[in-house]
């Protein structure tokens, strides 16, 4: 899944995290990809899976995610649970700022999940403005 060509995905996962937290959707085999790519131990699992919300379950994750080879495993998790519009968050915006993230991906004709945008407008103080 993962390329040299990607080679700051734990920086933009830690810049995003607050973004991917509303987003991700962990309880619809997620997880259980994760701990079968060995980035979750069972421990882990249990506890995630443990947590009462989805935003707590989706911290949890994303704070275990401490090197690029994890964020390479999260993305292919992600792709196997059909949520590339996640990967292409996560992807899209590796060397961008905050401030560049509604702009960037959803200004963009055709690649903005529907998902996607109808969070950023039920939501629009959770993310920086359009420029």
């Amino acid at each position: 899944m993962c390329s040299e060509q990607e080679p700051h995905l734990l920086a933009a996962v830690t810049r995003l995290k607050s973004q991917l937290s509303e987003l991700i959707e962990p309880d619809f085999g997620l997880l259980d990809q994760l701990l079968s790519l060995k980035v979750l131990t069972n421990r882990q699992f249990a506890s995630i899976r443990s947590k009462p919300t989805v935003f707590e379950r989706n911290d949890a994750v994303l704070d275990l995610m401490t090197s690029e080879d994890d964020c390479c495993r999260l993305l292919t998790a992600l792709q196997r649970t059909h949520q590339q519009h996640i990967i292409n968050v996560i992807t899209q915006n590796e060397s961008k700022t905050d401030s560049d993230f509604n702009a960037r991906y959803c200004a963009k004709s055709g690649t903005c999940c529907w998902n996607i945008c109808l969070f950023l407008c039920l939501y629009p103080l959770s993310f920086p403005p359009f420029i």
